[in-house]
């Protein structure tokens, strides 16, 4: 109960003493401005690629049967429907339309029949060579992403059709084509095939927004980056002789406690940052994961504290370690190649370990880890 009341004692202190540093209220100001302008930004249209639908005038779309099963406004709204980084937008004008894409105001022309189903027809009978047209200048990422989801898009129409007309290649059934209507509307509406979840279970969502999907992982590398700043200003404290009264064999325990109590006001800002920015999952779990990757990088700040020990070669290094946890962890993308150089920073485990028990039990052995590693340091280097 006393060694418990001296540590308090002591975090006390150290708190107080980050206070008073100007560099570390900066720090701490940063996180949640940065948090609100993603916030701010992100609330708006969400999507980075401008696609222009227009009404194909060729000649088999040059009026549109009424009892057509997709027309063209049908199919305009089942993309614009599609939620994603790509938005669709109409146009009446074709040469205006071409002058968005040659200004970069649009990423491609999409050409669609004005009855797309008499447009199929036309396509299996072999009268015209394709049922789509794509205008740009150049095949890039936005055209090849385009051309997948209009695929998915008219696929139920076009798969019916083509079934529909190899029944009456075969057989010479001419109620194939109400046949095949009858079973895929049978079908329509049912459970997708597939459905990606995470390894707890937990569904993807597919309507995060865009800009605030990398902001968990940057505010982890934010929380990252002050404790290393924290260890730093450990090495300077204690090369200036503020830790003299304490024993020499508590090195790790004063730096781990040191940085501790400098990343529980940043942690506290994140958590608050992480629930009004939408990225929230459920409190409990949030707040057990935070608080493992507090410690955790307590505990990694304070071992690099016992490795390096210069203040002068740990600060180059601090750059360093927070381009190698932009890169290694799963802040913008998830690379398998990564998984072991990245499992040596707690952002690693942090970020898997929201939806993976295996990356969760991992970061609960980080810190210990890191503190056995940072003792045999100071160990040897009292020996040296």
């Amino acid at each position: 109960m006393k060694k418990l009341k001296t540590c308090l004692i002591w975090y006390r202190i150290f708190l107080h003493r980050f206070v008073r540093k100007r560099m570390y209220l900066l720090l701490l100001l940063f996180l949640p401005v940065s948090a609100g302008i993603l916030q701010l930004v992100s609330a708006g249209d969400s999507s980075v690629m401008n696609v222009l639908l227009i009404r194909e005038t060729s000649a088999f779309a040059d009026c549109t049967d009424p009892d057509s099963n997709l027309s063209f406004e049908d199919f305009a709204l089942r993309l614009q429907d599609r939620a994603g980084i790509v938005h669709y937008e109409i146009s009446e004008d074709p040469t205006a339309a071409m002058d968005s894409v040659r200004s970069g105001d649009a990423s491609c022309i999409l050409f669609i029949p004005a009855d797309i189903s008499d447009a199929i027809q036309e396509y299996l009978s072999g009268d015209c060579d394709s049922i789509f047209r794509v205008w740009t200048l150049k095949d890039n990422v936005a055209c090849r992403l385009c051309r997948e989801q209009i695929y998915a898009a008219v696929y139920p129409e076009l798969s019916s059709a083509f079934t529909a007309d190899y029944i009456y290649s075969k057989s010479g059934d001419t109620d194939a084509s109400a046949f095949t209507d009858r079973t895929y509307a049978l079908y329509t509406g049912r459970p997708s095939f597939f459905e990606y979840v995470y390894e707890d279970k937990s569904s993807i969502s597919a309507d995060a927004a865009v800009l605030t999907a990398p902001l968990r992982g940057l505010l982890a590398c934010f929380l990252f980056l002050t404790g290393l700043s924290l260890a730093l200003f450990y090495l300077q404290d204690r090369q200036n002789g503020c830790f003299l009264s304490l024993s020499g064999k508590r090195n790790t325990f004063t730096a781990f406690l040191y940085i501790l109590a400098g990343l529980t006001p940043a942690a506290v800002i994140m958590y608050l940052s992480l629930y009004c920015s939408g990225s929230f999952t459920h409190w409990p779990r949030e707040l057990v994961l935070l608080t493992l990757y507090v410690l955790s990088t307590a505990a990694f700040s304070a071992f690099c504290a016992s490795a390096f020990r210069d203040v002068s070669a740990f600060g180059a290094a601090v750059p360093v370690l927070v381009i190698l946890s932009l890169i290694l962890c799963p802040v913008f993308i998830s690379v398998s190649f990564f998984s072991v150089p990245g499992s040596l920073l707690p952002g690693y485990h942090y970020l898997n370990a929201l939806h993976s028990l295996t990356a969760f039990r991992a970061l609960l052995l980080f810190c210990p880890c890191c503190l056995a590693l940072s003792r045999i340091f100071e160990k040897l280097s009292r020996h040296d």
